[in-house]
Order: C-alpha cells, then sequence, then structure tokens
C-alpha cells in the first residue's frame, strides 16, 4: 500500500504552446478577413461620396446656386461643367484639406459672389486662387486658420463688401483687417480681448 509520497509526481502540461499556435491560426483567419472589409468599406465609401457627388451635380443643374464643396473631385467635376459654372453663386468649402492643386481652379467660377470655410485647412490655396475674382463680394471663416499674408491679401479682392470671422481672432488682426480694409466690413464677434 502506499502513501501517496513515492508516487512520481506529474507534472501538468502547460496549455501555453496550445494557445500560440490557436491564436496564431485565429490571427491567420482574421487578418485576410479585416484587410477584406477595409477594402471593402472603402470601396463603400467611395461609391457613396461618388453619389453624393452626382446628386450635388444635379441639385446645381436644377438651379440651386450654393454648393458645399468637401474635396477636389467635386469642385473639380462642378467646374468642368459649364452649366455648373454659371449656376454657383455661392461656395461653402467644408472640412476639406485645400492643400490640393485642383482647388484653385475656385476661379473658373463665373458668378460666384461668396466663399466660406468652415473646419479648412490650408485656406490660403484657394484665397490666392479667388482673389482677382470681381465677382467675390463676401468671405467667412470659421474654425479655419489663414495666414497672415492672406489676411493681407485680402487688400486684392477687388469688390469685397464683408469679411466675417466666425472663431476667436487676435485683436490685432481685427485691427490690421480694419485699416487693409476701410471700405469692406470686417465681422468678428469673438475678438481675443472678450471675456
Amino acid at each position: 500500500m502506499s502513501d501517496g509520497h513515492n508516487e512520481p509526481t506529474k507534472r501538468p502540461r502547460s496549455a501555453v504552446p496550445g494557445c500560440v499556435v490557436a491564436v496564431t491560426a485565429l490571427l491567420a483567419l482574421l487578418i485576410p478577413v479585416g484587410y477584406y472589409s477595409a477594402r471593402r468599406s472603402q470601396a463603400e465609401l467611395e461609391r457613396e461620396q461618388q453619389e453624393r457627388r452626382l446628386r450635388t451635380i444635379a441639385e446645381i443643374r436644377s438651379g440651386r446656386g450654393d454648393v458645399m464643396i468637401w474635396d477636389a473631385e467635386l469642385l473639380e467635376m462642378l467646374v468642368d461643367d459649364p452649366q455648373c459654372v454659371q449656376t454657383v453663386t455661392s461656395i461653402h468649402f467644408f472640412m476639406a484639406d485645400l492643400g490640393d492643386p485642383r482647388f484653385r481652379r475656385v476661379r473658373e467660377f463665373e458668378n460666384v459672389n461668396n466663399i466660406g470655410f468652415y473646419d479648412c485647412g490650408n485656406a490660403d490655396n484657394v484665397i490666392v486662387a479667388a482673389k482677382d475674382m470681381a465677382s467675390i463680394e463676401s468671405l467667412f471663416f470659421e474654425v479655419t486658420r489663414i495666414s497672415s499674408e492672406s489676411l493681407k491679401s485680402l487688400a486684392a479682392f477687388p469688390n469685397l463688401k464683408k469679411v466675417r470671422f466666425e472663431q476667436v481672432v487676435a485683436d490685432e488682426t481685427i485691427d490690421e483687417l480694419s485699416r487693409l480694409l476701410p471700405d469692406v466690413a470686417v465681422e468678428a464677434p469673438f475678438p481675443a480681448s472678450s471675456p
């Protein structure tokens, strides 16, 4: 009879190698599925964007004068359509990186009198292109930075009547704009000095 002390003890087998194999196999299956899903999602997103662009073009062709532009491809589609070039009177750039050179084609719109920027990067690119447009009467900026050079270039807009900054603006900038644009209504309801 044994008291249990003389029997060799069995060491439990480690589960780590089995887990490693299982995790590796799972990853081998999930990575291709994830990649395919991401590609498919990107393709769906691009398809939806193109449908949205085409709906926007159709609205402009039906007489709507204001347009919201979120990417360079839409702007290019608009300026490539002679009817849209004539119809658009107001452009609102919305959450776009305006650094793409295609955005400079904004100057091809013949009847645009208002350009607005909401949360856009590289707005200077559009300002440089638009500054000689005689039709521009109003500019609007919200959550959009522009360089001091672009601020100064606002004086080159031949028929500019109003500039509005719907964001915090330094008092010195407001003063400088008022000096540079004596015949332009400069609206900055959120000066940096206000409490």
